[in-house]
């Protein structure tokens, strides 16, 4: 028999089912996934998707205040330093990632010195995208 649910029940389990440990798990700093891309959260792809990546360093204070070519460049900054880690060594990834936002902290005063992603907005930005969010700066 096949069990229905409520748009709010489903991504409820769904959730819990990817985050729970023996699946995927929640982690706040960043990792390389089972194929090798760069990955924080619940596998949100902050290597290959630029909107997780502009929504992450947007939580971290990054852009407050900022142009729209700033944001953007900021965004394109950090992809090639991701791109730029050697595959599987998390512990550079993380290094470089946090000496990034301290190179860049003039970019927005409330800006994190520490690259993660809190449960609760990496939580919020999974729902946002089951429930079919607009992308963009307004993240």
């Amino acid at each position: 028999m096949i069990a229905t649910h409520s748009t709010t029940n489903y991504r409820n389990d769904l959730y819990a089912f990817l985050s729970s440990d023996r699946i995927e798990g929640f982690r706040q700093d960043p990792y390389f996934d089972s194929v090798g891309l760069a990955t924080i959260g619940v596998g949100f792809n902050i290597e290959g998707d630029r909107n997780v990546l502009r929504y992450v360093l947007n939580q971290l204070g990054v852009f407050d205040g900022k142009s729209d070519q700033a944001i953007n460049d900021a965004v394109e900054d950090f992809r090639l330093t991701i791109i730029g880690v050697s595959d599987g060594d998390e512990v550079q990834l993380v290094n470089v990632l946090n000496n990034k936002l301290r190179e860049i902290q003039y970019l927005g005063p409330q800006s994190s010195t520490l690259f993660m992603l809190l449960k609760k907005k990496g939580t919020g930005y999974f729902y946002g995208e089951v429930r079919g969010r607009p992308r963009g700066r307004s993240v």
